[in-house]
């Protein structure tokens, strides 16, 4: 099940990742994974970021994001990011959350 979603999420993102990366990025940080879909995120300090989310086509987000931001402000967070490639795609299903800082990127 799980590998049939990386590998949609994979497809449809296209992520720079590799399946075995995001098992490994799912092992080592906090993740939610369910028959619906998967998301996977880290606190840092007081800050939650969304690495990787992904819902099968034609379900609901929601209760993904809901179950993120509430864990989060749980463990006192200020905010809630994530962290993606594809911003015009994210602004119109995220209306609720808005562009926060840039990220400046090199590769190395």
């Amino acid at each position: 099940m799980i590998d049939d979603m990386i590998t949609d999420f994979i497809n449809r993102s296209k992520s720079r990742y590799t399946a075995d990366q995001v098992k490994q990025a799912l092992a080592d940080n906090l993740s939610i994974v369910n028959e619906d879909g998967f998301i996977c995120f880290s606190i840092v300090q007081d800050e939650c970021y969304t690495l990787f989310a992904y819902v099968r086509p034609g379900v609901s987000f929601k209760p993904f994001q809901y179950a993120v931001e509430l864990f989060a402000k749980t463990k006192g967070c200020k905010t809630s990011n994530f962290v993606t490639y594809r911003e015009k795609a994210f602004a119109r299903k995220f209306k609720d959350y808005r562009p926060g800082p840039r990220l400046f990127q090199k590769n190395l």
